[in-house]
């Protein structure tokens, strides 16, 4: 990621998904810019990170509707939600001593 060709664009807000290395996160923070880092490993994270941009964007109404429609359109939520923590859960597990968010994306 080009840092400089980001903020010629003058956001105020930076919204990015880990995992970013360590050089792109402290070029990132040296920047005049809120730094807002997500890392879902879960649909319990999905929801969970789609009200916080809800609130900072503050559409938490809209935030909460397209929460809906996804379970709507995906498979069976509940049991979704019970698998995506199970896998969260066994990678956690497979790297014991690690930070959970330390662990790289499946797939």
């Amino acid at each position: 990621m080009n840092i400089g060709e980001v903020m010629r664009l003058k956001p105020t807000m930076l919204i990015g998904s880990v995992p970013f290395t360590p050089d792109t996160v402290a070029k990132i923070l040296a920047e005049p810019v809120t730094f807002v880092a997500i890392n879902p490993r879960s649909l319990a994270d999905i929801e969970r990170d789609i009200r916080t941009l809800g609130r900072i964007a503050n559409r938490p109404a809209n935030a909460e509707t397209l929460i809906v429609k996804m379970k709507h359109r995906s498979l069976p939520w509940p049991k979704l939600l019970a698998l995506s923590e199970r896998i969260a859960g066994l990678v956690s597990i497979a790297r014991p001593g690690r930070n959970r968010e330390s662990v790289p994306h499946l797939g």
